[in-house]
This record gives structure tokens, sequence and C-alpha cells, in this order.
């Protein structure tokens, strides 16, 4: 049985309902004569809803042709309860777009669109898997859609195993919402205008991701960083146009996005070695950093976000390995800076309605790194 929404904002900010789609590309595929070419699989994206009062979450699911427990997968949901002005991920299926056909008949031939990730790409290859040091070779790409099997990129200069690689290219975009997608094997990071959106860098393996992201008019930079371990080694990316940026209505709502700032020292000294934006703090690094700049031991992190909330009881839930620290407009609420195995702590806070910062300070110093937070109405 549904829920109707209470009157209150917050319940935890959701923590799995972002734009990110999990799916194959749709890549080029070259087929031999007579051969039939598989349909490039249907993707699930977010459509993003805000809660009003009077809504319930059985409701939405008839409205937008779903169900309750797809909703709550999408959402992180334990239950069907639902608050207004709470962030909900609506899940739609989307086909993509036809794949290119193997022809070179040119853009537009035989209806199917051009590949939007043409080159040309700077590319750079390190014979190892952190980007450290002087590449090993530079070159230009005109696409990053590659399969080198159990070899190399280059065998006179590039190993088979144990390498990364980086493509860097500006684009000129016209203003809307973008599906970036990378199929690889191993890792890799996507980043678009500076920001990190895919992060599977520390993954070992064949994916392929998707995201959805807003991008305004102008030149940006598109940059993929990939690590190949062992075995197989295969990179493809592609973006395409999936809609206008959205003026008005639900989708999506003003960003609440988290600041982030990356030290090179424990006590958040100096500048940040680097700068960037996060939709939510949820983030595993195992032995690894947050990006190549980052030192994998013995490094902090300050977090920073404004938002509204309605008043009353919140819950601070925090999931950390190593320290943290917590203030909510300056006045400390969680002080567990020291160095500790993965664990839970929480903290119960008053808030008046209106706008509130929220600061969380964060401390590596060996071995594995993590950190979850969130706020929840009690």
């Amino acid at each position: 049985m549904t829920t109707q929404v209470s009157g209150s904002n917050g319940r935890r900010m959701q923590r799995f309902a972002t734009a990110v789609v999990t799916g194959v590309l749709a890549m080029t595929i070259a087929t031999a004569p007579g051969a039939v070419s598989a349909a490039p699989p249907a993707a699930t994206v977010c459509r993003w809803y805000v809660a009003r009062n009077g809504d319930q979450l059985g409701e939405l699911a008839i409205r937008y042709r779903t169900d309750v427990m797809a909703l709550r997968r999408a959402n992180g949901l334990r239950t069907t309860t639902i608050y207004i002005g709470q962030r909900l991920c609506i899940p739609t299926i989307v086909a993509p777009p036809p794949p290119p056909p193997p022809s070179s008949g040119g853009p537009g031939a035989h209806g199917a669109p051009p590949p939007a990730a043409a080159g040309p790409w700077s590319a750079e290859f390190w014979n190892n898997t952190n980007q450290s040091g002087t590449p090993a070779l530079s070159r230009t790409d005109a696409a990053v859609n590659f399969n080198w099997g159990f070899g190399s990129p280059d065998p006179a200069r590039v190993f088979a195993d144990n390498f990364s690689a980086r493509w860097t290219r500006n684009v000129a975009f016209a203003a809307g919402v973008y599906r970036f997608g990378v199929q690889a094997d191993d890792g890799f990071r996507l980043y678009v205008d500076g920001n990190l959106v895919l992060d599977q860098f520390g993954f070992e393996g064949e994916s392929a991701k998707a995201i959805d992201v807003e991008v305004g008019a102008g030149t940006r930079q598109v940059r993929i960083d990939y690590v190949e371990k062992t075995g197989v080694s295969v990179v493809k990316f592609n973006y395409y146009k999936v809609g206008d940026a959205p003026t008005s209505g639900n989708p999506p709502p003003p960003s609440t996005d988290w600041s982030a700032d990356y030290f090179n020292n424990m006590d958040l000294s100096g500048s940040p070695v680097r700068v960037a934006r996060a939709r939510e703090l949820n983030f595993n690094w195992g032995y690894g950093s947050p990006a190549s700049s980052v030192q994998k031991d013995n490094w902090s992190a300050r977090f920073v976000q404004t938002r509204e909330y309605v008043g009353g009881n919140y819950r601070v839930v925090a999931q950390v390995d190593d320290g943290i620290r917590v203030f909510v407009d300056d006045v400390p609420v969680l002080n567990e800076w020291r160095e500790q195995s993965y664990r839970t702590f929480v903290s119960d806070v008053a808030l008046t309605p209106g706008m509130h910062t929220i600061r969380v300070e964060y401390l590596e110093m060996t071995n594995q790194a993590a950190l979850r937070l969130y706020l929840e109405k009690r």
C-alpha cells in the first residue's frame, strides 16, 4: 500500500537516483556480408519529478507507466513514503539511436546519424596504470572506438597490459541534454567540462555505462581516462543529444550539488589539488583515490552543500573510512577525525525552516577510502 506524501521535506537525498544508466552503447557493429547486426538495447534514464502535496507512489507509477518497486529501486526507498519537495527519479526506457551504417556514405547516410564523437582527439598513452610521468605515446585519433583484444595500441611503444590512456577534445555544443556513454575493458573516467560524470576507473572487466548531462551552449572539453590491467583491451565512446535544456516544469530542480575540494595533506591546508562537484556523497575509492591528481593515502577533502530544509529534527548518517567532521551552519555536529576502519556514525540535529549549509570534512590516512553521508527527516 502506498503512503501519502507527508508535509515535510527531507528524507535522504536519493542515493541511487542519478542520471547514470547501465547499458551497452549504440556503437557501429561491423558485420560480414549477410550477417545481421544485433540491435542496440534500450537504456533506462531518469525523468525527474518533484513530489507535491497529495502525491502517492502508486499513483505516480500509474501516471508514468511503471510500477512501485521500480520507483523504489530507482530512488533507494526502503518504504513507499515520499515527501513534499522530494526529488524522484522516474525510470524511463528510451531507445538509443540507430548506429551509423558500416559504409562511408557520409553524415546522415541511410537515415542514420553521423557519430557525434568524431575526432580529432588528443591521445596520450602511459606504460603504467596511473597516467604518471611522460607519456610513452602521443597522437591524435579520429574517434575513441578501439578493440585491441589482447594486443596494444602501439606494440612498439605501449605495453599490451598495465597501461593507461587519456583522450581530450574541445567540442562546440548547442544547449541541451546529452547522453554520454563509454564501453570499456577495464576501467575509465569521463569528464564533461571539467566535471567527473562517470567513474569506473577501479573496475576490472567489461562494463558499459551512460549518463544524461545538461550542457550549456559553447565549447566544452570532453575527457576520457582509461586503464587496461590484463586480458582484453577495449574502449569506445559516443554521445548524442536527447533533448533541450529544461526551462520549466519538474525535471530537473535547482542544483543542490556538493562542492568538493581535495588536498594532498591531512589537514585541508593550502590550495586544493582538485576542485569538483558531486551530486551526492556516496564514494568508495577502495585502495585508489578520487583522481590522478590526488595521492592514494594521507589526503583530505572538504564538501559543502547549501539547500533549503523544512523545519524539524534530522539525523545525520555518516559511513566512513577513515575520519570525518560534519558542521551544520558552521556548528560542529559530528567529529570522528582519526584513522579507523569502515564505521557508521549518527548525530541528531534540529533545523529551522530555510536555507542551511552542511560542511563535511574527510580524512584518508592509509589503506581503503570510503565516504557516504546523508540527512534523513526524523
